[in-house]
């Protein structure tokens, strides 16, 4: 694990103890549950706002060029 990758998930720890505890204030469930979910909806932003890739760049650009590919295939048969 790099540095800027564990200063990223330490930062969205930190964020999400703050929104915890805002929302275990706000609300009338207990501080462990509003934690929990703190950190889970920060959690969930770091994966989409930031970009952490679930599949590997090769992989990905591999499935563009077939859906490409499954198009170009799909048009020559596509009849109006």
């Amino acid at each position: 694990m790099t540095l800027g990758r564990l200063l990223k998930w330490i930062l969205v720890i930190f964020l999400s103890f703050i929104i915890g505890g805002l929302l275990a204030a706000f609300s009338k469930s207990n501080a462990i549950l509003g934690y929990l979910v703190g950190i889970v909806w920060l959690s969930i932003a770091y994966f989409i706002i930031l970009g952490y890739r679930l599949v590997p760049r090769e992989k990905f650009h591999k499935l563009k060029e077939f859906e490409k590919l499954e198009n170009i295939n799909n048009d020559k048969y596509n009849v109006l």
